[in-house]
């Protein structure tokens, strides 16, 4: 059970609430690493990081995973895909949340 109570986010392309739950300072040190030279690494790689960030973080109200796998993520649009991943920089504090 996660420390801290899953934030909802409305993620346009879902079929329920996505909620993201804020990560561990050991995963956040995990993420970190895995974006170590990602620039570098190709495409695909790059879209697993990612989606593997997002199995991390993406949960529902409980607090259970939405995706299994970085492979389930994948096959979600990629504009779907793109909402969660905005969700989950905004959750962490990775990235300043949308203007209004």
């Amino acid at each position: 059970m996660p420390l801290t109570k899953p934030k909802r986010s409305k993620v346009e392309g879902l079929d329920a609430d996505l909620y993201v739950r804020e990560l561990s300072t050991r995963e956040r040190l995990e993420v970190a690493d895995l974006f170590i030279d990602l620039d570098k690494k190709p495409p695909r790689e790059q879209m697993q990081t990612v989606a593997g960030i997002c199995v991390m973080a993406c949960c529902d109200e409980q607090g259970d995973p939405v995706f299994e796998s970085p492979d389930q993520a994948l096959d979600e649009p990629f504009s779907t895909l793109e909402a969660c991943v905005e969700a989950v920089f905004v959750m962490q504090g990775l990235q300043a949340p949308p203007k209004a």
